[in-house]
């Protein structure tokens, strides 16, 4: 691959744009009914962790504002809560203030993983203590989901199955809310998932992992689900060292982990 970053952008060569957003919607279709701030923000924040939106590329909240059928103030309302999680930066440009997708921010990114590690370990170990026979067939079921997809190359399906695996986790532990604080805290985390995804591949290395503390889960044995796990997660560690080398212009060493430049 042959990036060609610059200070602020990303190069548009280097991953290809997906065709449609998760939910059967195409890409650049426009927005269907006249939208909120809140259904901005989830839209947005989604297009942007997937990668539908990537790293560099401009925001015109004109542009924005029109393709949701909204008003420039909601558009702005969700610009900012994007901004406050490092999702979009405001890039000095001809003595005016440009938006973009945000380049993913390296120092925000172990705390990040050890945050989810913690949470996750945790759950793992009450769902190899509490699960029974039909919710490991169900866990069993969501991996069958990842395989389908791996075979299809459905990266949008693979994602959204593997989100699921984890989410039905914390239903068999026992504390699904554990999945929705995971969630606050991993964009960054996931930009990086799918990025891997993208340039090297590896679906099927993540089912092995999961197959694996499935088995400890079945088995009951919370010690070896928790190491599973916390070596599943610490494999993006990894892959983000290969991602700094191959797309560089993708991230970003702020000073500190709240700066937004």
């Amino acid at each position: 691959m042959n990036p060609t970053p610059s200070r602020h952008a990303a190069s548009t060569e280097t991953v290809a744009k997906p065709a449609a957003y998760p939910d059967g919607r195409e890409a650049d279709a426009p927005w269907p009914w006249q939208a909120d701030s809140q259904l901005i923000y989830r839209d947005l924040r989604n297009a942007i962790v997937s990668l539908h939106r990537r790293p560099g590329e401009i925001l015109d909240e004109r542009s924005l504002a029109e393709d949701y059928g909204a008003s420039r103030p909601k558009v702005r309302q969700a610009i900012n809560r994007l901004s406050d999680e490092q999702l979009v930066e405001r890039q000095p440009h001809h003595r005016r203030v440009r938006l973009g997708v945000a380049r993913i921010p390296l120092r925000a990114l172990p705390e990040a993983g050890e945050m989810r590690k913690a949470l996750e370990t945790r759950v793992v170990r009450y769902a190899a203590r509490r699960a029974t026979a039909d919710q490991i067939a169900r866990l069993r079921a969501a991996i069958e989901r990842q395989r389908i997809c791996e075979t299809a190359g459905d990266i949008d399906g693979f994602h959204a199955a593997d989100e699921a695996f984890h989410a039905l986790l914390s239903e068999v532990a026992g504390y699904p809310g554990f999945w929705t604080t995971v969630g606050r805290v991993k964009a960054q985390l996931d930009r990086c998932r799918r990025l891997g995804l993208l340039v090297f591949g590896g679906m099927g290395p993540v089912i092995v992992e999961h197959e694996a503390i499935v088995a400890a889960i079945a088995a009951h044995d919370p010690d070896r689900a928790a190491a599973l796990m916390a070596s599943h997660l610490d494999g993006v560690s990894g892959t983000i060292t290969k991602l700094r080398s191959e797309v560089p212009g993708y991230f970003y060493e702020p000073e500190n982990p709240h700066s937004s430049r």
